[in-house]
Order: C-alpha cells, then structure tokens, then sequence
C-alpha cells in the first residue's frame, strides 16, 4: 500500500535513505530542490517529517533536473545527477562541492557510492546502461580515477530510472521508468560489474504508479521503497518473503 505523499514537490525524482533508516533524501525537479526528512520511527515513511531543503539551483551550480542522489555513510555528503547535463555533484553539506562529469552518458538518472566510498555508480537514460568507476580517496569526486565498468540493463528496460545495492554489493535494483517495473541482479564479486547478470526477478508497480523514477532497499534487505513519480507518493514493500 502507499504511504505518505509529499505535497512539497509535484514531480519527485529519487528517495535516499540513510544506513539507519531515520533520514531520507528526496529530489524533484518542479522546484530544483533536495528535500530532508526525519523519522521518529526507522524505515516508517508514515512518520516522516520535513527537516531541511537544499537548492539545486546555485550561481555555481546554475542547473536543473535533480534527478538521481546518492548520500556518503557519514550522512555529510550528497551526489546528485543531473538529467539535463552529463554530471554527477558533490555536496558536501558544510563545505564546498565538486563535480564529476560522467563519461559515456549525458542523460544520468541515478547515482550510488558504495558503503565504503571507493565506487561511484551512474545509470542513464540514453545508453541504458549502469557505469561504475573507482574513488581512490572515499567519497571524493575529484579522486575518480581507471576506465571503469559498464553494465547493459536496457533489455529489461530501455529507460532505467533508479539504482540501488545491497550493502555488501551482490544485488543490484533497477527500477524502470517506460515499464514500471524493479528488476533484480546479481554480483558474484560485491560492486563488480563483470559479475552482474539479471536474476528475472521483477516487481511490476504499474498498478500503483505509472512512472517509477527510483528504488531503494533497506540495509536489512527487508523493505523495498519505490517512487512514484506519476501520483508523487512513496510505495513500500515487505521482501520478507521475497519480491
């Protein structure tokens, strides 16, 4: 069932939450703006509130289109993809920012740093494929360094929206936005393209929103949350028992 709606943004975009489960991220693109909130209750979206909101949109940064957000395990650092432009950005939440520009796509969607902080991922729109690339200092853009690795999802869906893993790096989430539906992958080298291929696990969402523009799963893998992005709301899962 759908829990919470969130009238602050018409078109939301991506939904992050942190490793406990207390805060998530979520970025639209109607008013360009990240928006924080804060749960009394872990991984209870119905007990969220609004705690801050952060402009996308900055001299520096004069862009639009939030789309995909990834967030450090120390909760300073934020790393947005721009859909209308071929970047990836640090923020760094006291501090000043960086920029990535991602090779190969200029329409990323999604963006994932993983628990460490030694690998970036981006998944876009235009080549329907999921990029990784080696941080030789944890969570800084500027160390981005090696050719680095690409992944072909476009055979489940040619307009992949949203990324999530696993923390341990051996399953990858999906979610597409031209079939509505979460695909599931498996690595058998934690975060290592090479090993990924596509398990035909699927949760098709399409009853609950038409558009599906990012996946998240929490740390215990036991709860999948997708954004509608259609009717603006969030849609949780028990994976208990499976997809």
């Amino acid at each position: 069932s759908y829990i919470g709606t969130f009238f602050s943004e018409s078109s939301p975009r991506d939904l992050r939450f942190t490793n406990d489960g207390t805060e998530f991220f979520l970025t639209g693109d109607d008013k360009n703006l990240i928006y924080k909130y804060e749960m009394t209750t872990a991984w209870d979206v119905s007990t969220a509130g609004i705690a801050a909101t952060f402009g996308t949109r900055t001299k520096r940064y004069n862009k639009g289109a939030p789309y995909g957000l990834g967030i450090s395990s120390e909760k300073n650092r934020l790393f947005l993809a721009q859909n209308d432009d071929d970047t990836i950005n640090e923020i760094r939440l006291h501090r000043g920012n960086n920029d990535f520009y991602v090779p190969n796509e200029t329409r990323p969607t999604a963006s994932y740093v993983s628990i460490d902080g030694t690998k970036l991922f981006w998944v876009g729109e235009r080549t329907g494929s999921v990029f990784s690339i080696d941080l030789s200092i944890p969570f800084d853009l500027t160390s981005a360094n090696g050719g680095g690795k690409t992944f072909y999802v476009g055979g489940q869906d040619t307009l992949p929206s949203g990324m999530d893993f696993s923390d341990d790096g051996t399953k990858m989430y999906i979610s597409g936005m031209r079939t509505g539906k979460v695909y599931v992958y498996e690595l058998s080298r934690g975060f290592d393209l090479d090993t990924a291929r596509f398990t035909g696990e699927t949760l098709d969402l399409n009853k609950y929103d038409a558009i599906i523009s990012s996946v998240h799963v929490s740390t215990d893998g036991k709860r999948l949350f997708a954004m509608g992005t259609n009717k603006g709301r969030v849609i949780p899962f028990d994976l208990t028992d499976g997809l």
